[in-house]
């Protein structure tokens, strides 16, 4: 999914398919063309996989996903979200959209962060690699101060390729 997301052109959007949160990250890159595909391919599975039974187990599964999840971000908490949510934004829409899924996505696992190699700073790695309570809310609070205190542009993402820079 990782290699999908970064390898860039319309080809990215089969990462969405792959796993749904992908979409943040082609959404921050402006990659329209990507969601199309990505949105062409998902109704294409409406035709050949069981969906029905997916629906069915689906309780199994959420209990399943929540028994594995990495409890270290702040979804289902309404302060810590709103905290993230604001040292996401305050560094860029752009970061932001690439970090949301390990701080802000359900049931995370330990393997989303690896999504956000493009943005991620040595600050931010640091924490989300220390096995604490909220690392991955403290690790985006302490990187957008750092953000701010270094005075970055929110739009400019070193490593990342957007459709106009």
């Amino acid at each position: 999914m990782v290699a999908l997301l970064v390898a860039g052109g319309v080809t990215s959007g089969l990462a969405a398919v792959l796993k749904p949160y992908a979409v943040l990250p082609l959404l921050a890159e402006r990659r329209w063309g990507a969601l199309v595909v990505a949105m062409a391919a998902c109704a294409a599975t409406l035709l050949a996989l069981p969906w029905g039974t997916f629906v069915g187990d689906l309780p199994y599964i959420s209990d399943r996903l929540q028994f594995q999840s990495f409890a270290s971000n702040a979804f289902g908490n309404i302060p810590l979200m709103l905290i993230a949510a604001a040292a996401l934004l305050s560094m860029g829409i752009r970061r932001a959209l690439w970090l949301a899924t390990p701080v802000l996505w359900p049931n995370t696992q330990v393997h989303y962060a690896a999504m956000t190699l493009p943005v991620i700073t040595p600050l931010l790695a640091t924490c989300w690699a220390l096995d604490f309570p909220n690392a991955m809310v403290v690790g985006v609070v302490l990187a957008a101060i750092s953000h701010r205190l270094r005075g970055d542009d929110p739009l400019v993402v070193r490593g990342v390729r957007g459709p106009n820079r």
